[in-house]
């Protein structure tokens, strides 16, 4: 309880302050999470070009299965077999560092990994891909990737009397962005 001689702080000082820390937290939490999709995104390449050879050799799972329980040992659940199936699949979905190094600095590794579930290459650059997005006063905002506000699958349904082509999701792509 506030002493009743010390003078209260005015609203607006506590509420400036608030915000101060939310923003330092919400940096905070960003780098953090930055530097887990880079690491997760390294050890997919070191398993996928030093371990499996870049061909999944046939006793892959199997190293994979040994890798996990050490590093599940000493790291933790994060590195239990399905994340680092997950991680695998990171490093072959986006092999190009520069593109790893855009994408860790806009999405998280929650969003990165239902990205990386979706098979269709076109598909997920849609999602990908940053869009200018316009401000109100008129002026070009930061590019945000088109994950923002999006579903995965917002589409019409395969029944919808007209099926979506390659075509017409490229001409829809385009057009979005």
């Amino acid at each position: 309880m506030p002493d009743p001689l010390v003078p209260c702080a005015s609203d607006t000082l506590v509420g400036e302050l608030r915000a101060l820390i939310e923003r330092a937290r919400g940096r905070v939490a960003q780098a953090v999470n930055s530097e887990l999709v880079w690491l997760y995104w390294q050890v997919g390449v070191r398993l996928r070009s030093e371990l499996l050879g870049d061909g999944r050799a046939p006793y892959g799972n199997q190293i994979i299965e040994a890798v996990a329980a050490h590093l599940m040992g000493e790291f933790g659940r994060g590195f239990n077999k399905r994340h680092i199936h997950y991680m695998v699949r990171f490093a072959e979905v986006f092999p190009d560092t520069e593109i790893v190094h855009a994408l860790r600095a806009q999405l998280s590794w929650t969003h990165l990994r239902e990205l990386i579930a979706i098979d269709e290459p076109l598909k997920r650059q849609f999602y990908t891909e940053p869009r200018s997005v316009v401000s109100s006063a008129g002026a070009p905002a930061r590019s945000k990737p088109r994950w923002t506000g999006c579903s995965l699958n917002a589409r019409p349904s395969p029944n919808s009397p007209r099926p979506w082509s390659r075509r017409r999701w490229t001409r829809y792509a385009t057009r979005a962005g």
